[in-house]
């Protein structure tokens, strides 16, 4: 019993001094080693940014400006942005909506919008590839005088879906084929058919090694004459600065800038 007793005074003894010296021990820790309790257990606390691996973009990414030659180098990726050319294809779809005028901004255009585009570039396979995914919901504008604000409904779903593979010819000229598939249908219409075409497209990487652009040919002219085509070499001899303004539709034209290249 005397033992028992003593085996508990001495516990209660390390209880009361753990609490007194627990805040000033905790206080004593790194912060990066304490945990915080989170939902369905524990987990450490992250890591200070300070104390965290970092790799130097210029090792994994070389800028193409300091090629004093403007030339690509013979290998690996091309880095690209497409930033101003996504909003180009937005720009693109509002000008259809409003039919070639400025009527309507993109909010009030389209209930739903979603776009995925990307551009690849590689120099070792000497190919580029490009795929955009685009679905435009548009509203119909029902402006009744006696209700304010106006109704807004669905008039029109469109989906459209685009692949493009090419590769390089010479000095910088690219040739290649896309595939194309569109669906559009009404409001109180399931999505229909799709309608598929597919021709070839041309384009180039700039003198400077600035940019990349592609430009599809038409598909369907007019479903009797079938489709568009073009003879590289009249390209060629044109000139590259005169692709785009004299393509069918410079809209038609996909350019983004190049930012670097990678391994």
């Amino acid at each position: 019993m005397i033992g028992i007793a003593g085996s508990l005074a001495l516990l209660l003894l390390v209880g009361i001094t753990l609490a007194i010296s627990l805040p000033e021990l905790i206080d004593q820790f790194p912060s990066s080693l304490l945990v915080n309790a989170a939902e369905g257990g524990w987990q450490a606390a992250p890591l200070p940014q300070d104390d965290l691996t970092t790799v130097d973009p210029t090792v994994a990414t070389q800028a193409l400006s300091s090629n004093s030659s403007g030339e690509l180098p013979s290998s690996g990726y091309l880095v690209l942005d497409c930033t101003e050319q996504e909003q180009r294809i937005r720009e693109s779809s509002l000008l259809g909506y409003n039919f070639g005028s400025s009527t309507y901004t993109f909010e009030q255009a389209f209930l739903d919008y979603q776009l995925d585009f990307s551009m690849d570039v590689d120099l070792d396979q000497g190919s580029i590839q490009m795929e955009q995914g685009l679905l435009e919901v548009w509203r119909w504008q029902d402006y009744n005088p006696e209700q304010d604000p106006p109704e807004w409904e669905v008039i029109l779903n469109t989906r459209e879906g685009l692949a493009a593979q090419g590769s390089f010819v010479e000095n910088g000229w690219i040739s290649g084929k896309f595939n194309s598939i569109r669906t559009m249908w009404g409001p109180e219409e399931e999505e229909g058919d799709p309608e598929i075409d597919s021709n070839d497209f041309y384009g180039f990487i700039d003198e400077g090694s600035r940019e990349v652009t592609i430009c599809l040919l038409a598909v369907g002219v007019n479903r009797d004459e079938g489709n568009q085509s073009a003879d590289l070499t009249q390209l060629q001899a044109a000139g590259k600065g005169s692709l785009i303004d004299n393509w069918w539709s410079p809209r038609q034209c996909y350019t983004c800038q190049i930012t670097g290249s990678q391994p």
